[in-house]
């Protein structure tokens, strides 16, 4: 297999189990089985799943009914956890808008624009909405029902991997000159 067909395979693997993710601070309810509901408060939310906390021990492979504002009740499977946290898939996906009524009920929205990992200082909710709406539809055509987010072309990625490649080589190259030239 050559090296662009193994890079497209773990680039696809990756991006269909995971979407874009929006930090936040929603508080809910979670509950399993027939048991009342306990207080859950989630950290992040994407149409595929969340990353929550709560009080209630929660389990790989275990079935939960979340209760959101702006969403309702949901279904989600437990993927992953570490008490108090657990991360979630939703057995529906979400609507794009649904994810819209939870980020309106938020009081603080964690921003990811411009592929910034460091924000880390709350953004006004309208402002944020706002800011996710516009990206969201500038970005790609409104959802329907079942549709799947599509990962950038491959030429796109393979081209980005290479320059970033290319840059660190460069500036390795540039601090071995500067030490030892």
């Amino acid at each position: 297999m050559s090296l662009a067909a193994k890079l497209r395979q773990t680039f696809d693997e990756d991006e269909e189990r995971r979407s874009t993710r929006t930090r936040l601070l929603l508080d809910g309810g979670v509950r399993h089985g027939t048991e009342d509901f306990a207080d859950i408060t989630v950290h992040d939310l994407s149409v595929d799943g969340f990353r929550a906390e709560s009080a209630m021990e929660l389990s790989p492979g275990m079935t939960v009914e979340i209760d959101l504002p702006g969403i309702g009740v949901r279904e989600a499977d437990v993927m992953w956890a570490g008490y108090p946290y657990a991360g979630c898939a939703f057995v529906q996906p979400l609507l794009r808008e649904q994810v819209r009524a939870a980020l309106a009920e938020s009081p603080v929205v964690w921003g990811e624009f411009g592929g910034s990992e460091d924000m880390t200082s709350a953004v006004s909710r309208g402002a944020a909405i706002q800011i996710a709406a516009a990206v969201a539809e500038a970005v790609t055509p409104p959802a329907t029902a079942g549709e799947t987010e599509r990962p950038l072309p491959f030429g796109t990625r393979l081209r980005s991997i290479l320059v970033i490649n290319g840059l660190l080589w460069a500036g390795i190259v540039a601090v071995a000159w500067m030490l030892f030239g």
